[in-house]
């Protein structure tokens, strides 16, 4: 639940998710871009990046991963990221 309010929803606020994507799916092939769109290097919109910080590690990165890593929006931004680490 924090992270649905602390950083979910003022990112959905600010710029909201393409109405096509499924912001319940797990992503299976990333990054799931928007239909016309062959490749990252072709997407001219915003991406998004994150940082686990130290409180991300007391649960070994699950929380993150799965409410992060395993998405392929936050908000308008596409989420290419698949590690925790670049």
């Amino acid at each position: 639940e924090t992270y649905n309010t602390r950083l979910f929803a003022p990112f959905e606020a600010a710029l909201p998710r393409p109405k096509w994507y499924n912001h319940n799916a797990v992503a299976v092939q990333k990054p799931e871009l928007p239909p016309g769109v062959a490749s990252l290097g072709d997407y001219t919109g915003p991406q998004c990046f994150a940082i686990p910080g130290n409180h991300d590690w007391f649960d070994g990165l699950d929380t993150f991963l799965r409410k992060i890593c395993y998405k392929s929006w936050i908000g308008g931004g596409v989420v290419a990221q698949q590690h925790s680490f670049f």
